[in-house]
């Protein structure tokens, strides 16, 4: 009777894996594809494992789709661009798009890319390779219903709601009320509160509307969210938003370039979900680390143009404000910014590194750059809060020549400490001029960092764009986002000196590859590990330029790429 008893249950696991086998479907879309339009998957009944492969093609698809089913950790639901001849993303473009016929139950106003819903929660979702725009007011589609509607000032390129373990990774997304938005709220408690997002390795720009400060190039608010890897633009020129606003809890920033806004990152307090979200774990701390912030010249008035980080709250008190520890940690600050007259809703004779609110909030920042390049001043901090005073610990960073602590006009009644900090008037930077920030030989940054607090560990490193590479490592920490490599005097391109581009990179389950041209015949691309065994190999045929590969069987860890039998200056690194 036993015997037969583990028969039958072994006889159920085979039929068990068949069954999820057989369920997971993949529907190719495009040119010469079995599906001709996005309209034509049925996207409402998409499952774990299931996979929308998106061709490229010259003409951009104006279309609709949301995303609302369930996916599992090793058998996501993904939606994946397949790049063109020359690496091109397939454009799904918002305006005048149309929504297959009968979609429903979701807020298809607020986005082109839509993924779950309060009432539709889509979980283990990966969207990847596809540019995404014009979701933006006063652009129209063509809803579920074959109704013509605008979209919502708020609307996004890809809008999430209640959703958990979703990856939005190596898109390129503007022209929309907001790039990137992620939304929570306390209507059914923790059920929809969205959780566990990883935006990786995309592209913001060219976001927000004319004159209005509520929209910005990514507005998330969540449990659990990791940026990386990304390249933030500025915002649609006349638009006074933010790059980077969160409202969520253990928010992460690291490995990023976060250039223009009116705040490069401003994190503040939980709103639409607060009581959830502020009672979650690590709600109060916040991370940013390894990135570059460029504040660049901006030249609307009011607001508090001048200031590029954020941290506690925006909305007086009311709600449970974050209070910390912000640790920032080698980053990389630059300030182009130039006195400007002021006004009687923003300072501009100086630039401010950093505001915080609320009060009683703890800051501790170490080997960070703060540079300055255009004629403001450098001040470090604003802080309003007299009664509840802050605490700012500065160790072993670099200022310019005579940057103060407070900016002009602020009280700022914080504890603020400064050990170790170094001055001068440059950095010493490979090149400031082109934006190569990495140090040089000879550099006062070099060896002067400190050890890290808050269980920071950085890695890697951001690489231009939307890319990374394993930071340097030796017995003394650099000031900055990058650590300099006494082998090499640099920090080594994304694309080596042989032409090869990769990306994502980390990556883990697939890599795109693109040549510096194609080939004239039949080639091989090898991946090559640390003690010279090849585990992977792919061949691009004659005229081929890129590719899209498996990583499938290939372990964690750092690799070489032989092409054609030659070693690339490009290293691999494959996570879990």
């Amino acid at each position: 009777m036993k015997y037969n008893s583990i028969i039958f249950g072994l006889i159920c696991l085979v039929f068990a894996f068949i069954g999820n086998s057989f369920a997971q479907t993949t529907y190719n879309v495009g040119p010469d594809q079995t599906y001709k339009n996005i309209v034509d998957v049925p996207w409402a009944s998409l499952t774990a494992g299931d996979m929308v492969n998106i061709y490229y093609r010259s003409t951009p698809y104006k279309e609709k789709f949301a995303i609302t089913g369930t996916g599992t950790e090793s058998a996501p639901i993904t939606v994946r661009g397949i790049l063109g001849p020359n690496g091109e993303r397939p454009v799904i473009d918002g305006q005048n798009a149309v929504t297959r016929s009968g979609a429903g139950g979701y807020n298809q106003v607020r986005g082109v890319v839509n993924i779950g819903g309060f009432d539709n929660h889509a979980s283990y979702v990966v969207v990847e390779n596809l540019e995404i725009r014009n979701g933006h007011t006063p652009n129209k589609f063509t809803n579920g219903s074959g109704a013509s509607v605008s979209y919502n000032v708020m609307s996004a390129g890809i809008f999430i709601e209640a959703s958990y373990h979703i990856t939005v990774r190596n898109n390129v997304i503007h022209n929309c009320g907001n790039g990137f938005f992620v939304a929570s709220n306390s209507s059914d408690g923790l059920n929809t509160v969205s959780k566990d997002i990883l935006v990786e390795s995309n592209n913001f720009y060219g976001n927000g509307n004319l004159n209005s400060i509520t929209e910005h190039n990514s507005y998330c608010e969540a449990i659990n969210i990791t940026y990386q890897y990304n390249r933030y633009g500025p915002l649609l020129d006349g638009a006074r938003g933010y790059c980077l606003k969160d409202r969520s809890s253990n928010t992460v920033i690291r490995y990023n370039w976060i250039e223009g806004g009116r705040m490069e990152i401003s994190l503040d307090e939980a709103q639409d979900a607060s009581p959830e979200i502020s009672a979650a774990t690590n709600y109060n701390k916040a991370y940013i680390y390894g990135n570059i912030l460029i504040k660049t010249d901006f030249s609307v008035g009011g607001w508090a143009d001048d200031q590029m980080v954020g941290f506690g709250g925006d909305q007086g008190g009311e709600l449970p404000m974050r209070k910390g520890p912000l640790y920032i940690s080698n980053n990389t600050f630059i300030t182009q910014m130039n006195v400007k007259p002021k006004t009687s809703s923003g300072n501009f004779d100086r630039t401010c590194v950093l505001s915080i609110s609320g009060g009683a909030v703890s800051v501790d920042i170490r080997n960070n750059i703060f540079h300055k390049t255009g004629t403001a001043a450098l001040s470090f901090l604003n802080d309003n809060n007299p009664e509840t005073p802050s605490v700012v610990a500065l160790k072993n960073n670099w200022l310019n020549d005579g940057w103060v602590k407070s900016l002009e006009g602020s009280e700022n009644v914080a504890e603020t400490s400064d050990i170790n900090t170094i001055t001068g008037t440059s950095p010493g930077f490979k090149n400031l001029e082109s934006g190569e920030y990495q140090l040089v030989t000879g550099s006062a940054c070099v060896n002067a960092g400190t050890a890290l607090d808050g269980g920071v560990t950085i890695m890697q490193e951001y690489l231009k764009h939307q890319g990374s590479s394993t930071r340097y490592a030796d017995q003394a920490f650099d000031i900055g986002a990058y650590e300099y490599n006494p082998a090499t005097g640099m920090v080594p391109n994304q694309s080596g000196a042989d032409g090869i581009k990769v990306f994502p990179n980390p990556c883990k389950d697939y890599l795109n590859i693109v040549l510096a041209e194609p080939v004239n015949k039949p080639a091989t691309l090898e991946v090559i590990s640390l003690s010279g065994e090849p585990v992977a190999s792919y061949r691009f045929e004659s005229g081929e330029r890129n590719k899209t590969i498996s990583l499938s069987g290939v372990a964690c860890g750092l690799y070489f790429l032989w092409f054609n039998k030659v070693v690339s200056t490009t290293k691999l690194v494959v996570v879990p």
